[in-house]
C-alpha cells in the first residue's frame, strides 16, 4: 500500500515568539490564520534507500511551498495564489 502524506503550511500576521527548542508562537489577538493544504504525496511501501530520499526531497519541498505560501498569504499578499475558501465553502464541496 501506499502511505499519504499532506503538506501543511501554517502562519500568523503578528505573534509572540516563545523560547523554546521549537521556536513556538502564540498568536497576539486580532491576528489573521492562514493554513495552506498542498497536494497529497503518495510515499510506496518497500522503497530502497536511494528511492526514500527521493520522496523525502519531494516531501521537503512540498512542506517548504506550503509554509512559504501561508506566510504570504498571512502578510497579506495574494497577488500569486488562488482565491481563498471559507469554511462554508469547504463544507459544501464535500
Amino acid at each position: 500500500g501506499k502511505m499519504p502524506l499532506i503538506p501543511i503550511g501554517a502562519a500568523v500576521s503578528k505573534c509572540w515568539r516563545i523560547p523554546s527548542w521549537d521556536r513556538m508562537i502564540a498568536p497576539k489577538p486580532g491576528t489573521r490564520a492562514r493554513y495552506v493544504i498542498g497536494e497529497v504525496i503518495e510515499i510506496p511501501a518497500n522503497l530502497s534507500r536511494d528511492e526514500l530520499e527521493v520522496y523525502r526531497q519531494k516531501a521537503q519541498a512540498a512542506l517548504d511551498d506550503a509554509q512559504a505560501r501561508a506566510e504570504r498569504l498571512a502578510a497579506g499578499d495574494t497577488t500569486h495564489e488562488k482565491p481563498l475558501l471559507t469554511l462554508e465553502q469547504l463544507r459544501s464541496q464535500e
